[in-house]
């Protein structure tokens, strides 16, 4: 460190202490050259100037920082440059085109278009960033609301009619099939409930030989000259014909199908054989049998008969006019 100014450099005439600019300072006491080193006015001077040089940093960095962060201390996030997209530009129309390049030009509807700043970048506000993030990762909602619900309950709307055409569709469906269906469990259960078919025999052919159109079916009489008869597609299956044909033809082999059809139980073997063919009756055995035939009938008849009263039990009055009443009271209130 160098040596002070000899004495009496640093005090005033009156012996006070000189301000720190107005002394000089030597390197030695014996220092009598006219060129004194820096003294610490001077040497104190950088000093301020670097802490003014280190204050306005340390502002401007807070500035920036704050620049960064909104005002819930969030960091904002940075802008992007964004260019304008490109407008196509139409056909010049002649007259209206500017000759430079870069400068403005008319479409044909009349409006001037500057092509100068259809390059330009544009600075995006972290404001509009933040709204275009927020709408390519949220979907939006509010006016659009109305029409998806709009668009929900017409759908809704729509299913819910074409379930009841669907249902209105079906039930049609199943009363169309429904003769059909019928038709057919009645052909099923025909072979062993239906006693028609014993008297008549399935074949491949009709009357004329051939075999018909696709779903005729063929059936051969066993009696008399086994004439053949068709029951077309058309026909749904209906037995009319054939029984007919025994009704016009063979009266008692239709009256032999009429009491095995009322009685409503398998044939025995007997009844079975006649039916076919296979046993012969002459008028009077035809007579007998057809009688004891219809008598049990009748007697199964009358036993369901009886046995459905029964169950209904013996008739009230009493009870009927009392229930008759109780009836009227409750209609009348």
């Amino acid at each position: 460190m160098p040596d002070l100014a000899p004495q009496g450099v640093a005090l005033n005439a009156n012996g006070s202490l000189k301000d720190a600019s107005n002394i000089k300072f030597y390197n030695s006491a014996g220092d009598e050259s006219d060129n004194p080193i820096t003294g610490q006015s001077s040497s104190k001077a950088p000093s301020r100037k670097r802490n003014r040089t280190r204050s306005s940093r340390m502002t401007a960095a807070m500035e920036e920082e704050q620049k960064e962060n909104d005002s819930d201390g969030n960091p904002i996030l940075p802008t992007r440059p964004r260019k304008r997209a490109r407008r196509r530009r139409k056909a010049k129309t002649p007259g209206k085109a500017d000759e430079s390049d870069g400068g403005e030009y008319s479409t044909d509807d009349g409006s001037v278009v500057d092509s100068s700043d259809s390059d330009k970048s544009v600075d995006i506000t972290n404001e509009e960033l933040a709204n275009s993030l927020s709408s390519e990762t949220i979907p939006e909602r509010g006016g659009n609301d109305k029409g998806k619900a709009k668009l929900r309950s017409q759908s809704t709307r729509n299913a819910s009619t074409k379930t009841q055409k669907g249902s209105v569709t079906l039930g049609e469906v199943e009363d169309e099939e429904a003769p059909r269906q019928f038709s057919v469990s009645t052909n099923k259960k025909s072979k062993t409930s239906n006693p028609i078919y014993l008297f008549f025999e399935l074949v491949d052919r009709n009357e004329a030989g051939d075999p018909g159109t696709p779903g005729d079916k063929h059936y051969k009489c066993f009696h008399g000259k086994r004439k053949t008869l068709t029951i077309t597609k058309a026909m749904k299956s209906s037995l009319n014909g054939l029984t007919m044909h025994l009704k016009n033809h063979f009266p008692p082999m239709y009256r032999l199908w009429e009491v095995l059809h009322q009685q409503k139980k398998i044939p025995t073997a007997e009844e079975v054989n006649i039916a076919c063919g296979k046993t012969t009756l002459d008028a009077q055995s035809a007579t007998a049998f057809l009688g004891k035939l219809e008598t049990v009938s009748y007697n199964i008849q009358a036993a369901f008969d009886a046995q459905a009263r029964k169950a209904a039990g013996p008739w009230d009055q009493a009870k009927f006019e009392s229930l008759l009443l109780e009836w009227i009271i409750a209609c009348k209130l």
